[in-house]
């Protein structure tokens, strides 16, 4: 994985965190469980280590009531895919 790619994924996983937080999940953890997800999912996409496809930004914008981010961020997603 480049640099670019890397770090780019990384500041994806920082704001799907912060909307995670703004939405009173205070952790990982509760989160998972909101979603049907492993935990262990969460926490890679949070910390940049995977790359979420356009149905995980769904589903977290969608459960974090950030729908109205959704186009930037699938925007990312593809941007990174371009990397």
């Amino acid at each position: 994985m480049s640099t670019q790619v890397q770090e780019a994924l990384q500041a994806l996983g920082a704001r799907l965190r912060g909307f995670r937080k703004d939405a009173g999940f205070a952790s990982g953890r509760a989160f998972a469980r909101a979603t049907s997800w492993q935990e262990s999912k969460v926490s890679r996409i949070e910390n940049g280590k995977q790359r979420p496809s356009e149905d995980d930004i769904r589903v977290w914008c969608e459960t974090t009531g950030q729908g109205d981010q959704l186009g930037d961020l699938v925007a990312i997603v593809r941007h990174v895919d371009e990397l």
